[in-house]
């Protein structure tokens, strides 16, 4: 039995050996077949993922061995099987270097060949899927395992680090960028070096007061010991050099936008918890395009702009609001999960955390953003100009 997510795609420019298929195999598993290369390339983009493709090799506008070569990139999960005629070694062999081939289907191919075949690429698909699972629990344990030790050493450091993964991974999603998952990793590891600090230092630059050469020394070097420290799991190595990057200048080509990103985030959220007016700290950032990535600080101010909720403040359950969002999970007594971070409070989660503590389940008071200082639909950001 396969899943609704499991489906197949067969690419082939003769439309008679699709109906064929089509007659004999549509039962079996969900399938979808296009007559050529170029087709595929859209139904994988706009109708995929797919679990398994099967590509003719020789087809006019673009072979099967570029095909699955594209398909290689474009979609790395997806299990490629060749279905070909062809008994030319070199043939095979590039297919098998280019598109990175798991098996081969000669035609004509009987039915019950074709059937095992796709099962095949199908559980094969299943497997990778499991394992990709697994290296990405263990993954996350290990950041959140990294981050708790951070704030056992530095507890005022729990609200700044909600503060950077969140305008880190909100700045992404407005710029469209890719893996935002090892931007998220980023930020949530990226004042981890700090745990060398003596916590008299670390407490002075939170509070934006002046350091001495040695302590600023100190401080500066906290991203150099947290990417060492990322750097020894291996499956986080660009995480780790975007927590080495996070405060070089923007005119560095080579930085990636990661980078730049979590420079702008990380600037903002330790700025603004000095108790810097917002106006004055964006205005600054918009002004510095050779430090501060002009494209993030857009970003960012569309996401302070549509959201206004950057600073945190507890206030009791009775004194919830409407349209107000949770800004740390809310938990029983017990430790249950009762409502997660980035929820918006309605009258109906209202209600059940009052009956909550009157029954003591949980406690008094929540964390949610404030946005009683949000003045941005004021803000016009351009160098200069008066918010």
């Amino acid at each position: 039995m396969t899943s609704t997510c499991e489906k197949v795609l067969i690419v082939d420019d003769d439309p008679g050996v699709l109906d064929v298929l089509r007659y004999r195999h549509a039962r079996d598993f969900p399938m979808d077949t296009v007559e050529s290369a170029s087709e595929a390339l859209q139904w994988i983009c706009e109708a995929g993922p797919y679990a398994v493709i099967v590509s003719d090799l020789r087809m006019p506008d673009m072979d099967g061995i570029e095909l699955l070569s594209h398909v290689r990139t474009i979609s790395p999960t997806t299990v490629r099987i060749a279905l070909t005629c062809e008994t030319d070694l070199p043939l095979i062999a590039s297919a098998i270097n280019n598109g990175n081939i798991y098996r081969f289907l000669s035609k004509p191919c009987s039915d019950t060949a074709f059937d095992a075949t796709i099962l095949a690429g199908i559980q094969r698909f299943r497997a990778e899927a499991e394992e990709r699972n697994k290296l990405q629990l263990t993954l996350d344990a290990s950041i959140r395992t990294l981050s708790d030790i951070l704030v056992l050493v530095h507890p005022e450091v729990a609200d700044l680090n909600q503060r950077i993964v969140f305008l880190s991974t909100e700045i992404a999603r407005k710029l469209d960028v890719d893996d935002r998952w090892e931007i998220e990793a980023a930020a949530a590891l990226s004042q981890l070096g700090c745990v060398s600090i003596p916590r008299e230092t670390f407490q002075k630059a939170c509070l934006g007061e002046e350091l001495d050469r040695r302590e600023r020394t100190r401080f500066d070097g906290h991203p150099v010991i947290a990417s060492k420290l990322v750097s020894q799991i291996p499956q986080l190595n660009r995480v780790a050099q975007i927590i080495l990057q996070q405060d070089f200048p923007a005119s560095e080509e080579r930085v990636p936008l990661a980078a730049h990103i979590l420079k702008v985030a990380l600037h903002f959220a330790q700025t603004e918890s000095t108790g810097e007016p917002v106006d004055s700290i964006l205005d600054r950032l918009y002004s510095s395009p050779s430090c501060f990535d002009p494209a993030a600080v857009a970003a960012l101010i569309a996401v302070l702009d549509e959201r206004c909720n950057f600073r945190i403040r507890k206030v009791s359950i009775s004194g919830l609001q409407d349209e107000m969002v949770i800004a740390r999970d809310v938990v029983s007594k017990q430790g249950a999960l009762l409502v997660t971070r980035g929820t918006s409070v309605t009258e109906k989660i209202h209600s059940r955390l009052l009956e909550l503590q009157k029954r003591e389940v949980v406690q008094r008071s929540v964390y949610v953003y404030d946005t009683s200082n949000c003045r941005l639909k004021l803000f016009d950001p351009r160098p200069g100009s008066e918010g």
